[in-house]
């Protein structure tokens, strides 16, 4: 998994709407400050690892290992 739950966000399987309205009321119920600290962790996630520079090194790298098998 690309997000450790309860430290980045919360897991839920994606077909159980009970358990996406259970972590929400989880989210709804942490303090303030663990909730911010939640959603700060979880966004610097997705800015390090899902960056347009990052994806364009990446979609790079792939190009010339595949070029080098030509």
């Amino acid at each position: 998994e690309i997000i450790v739950d309860g430290r980045q966000g919360m897991l839920v399987d994606s077909d159980s709407p009970l358990e996406l309205a259970h972590a929400c009321c989880s989210m709804l119920a942490l303090d303030p400050a663990a909730r911010q600290e939640l959603v700060a962790a979880g966004r610097e996630l997705v800015l390090t690892r899902f960056s347009s520079r990052r994806n364009a090194l990446e979609i790079a790298g792939l190009y010339r290992r595949l070029l080098r098998k030509v």
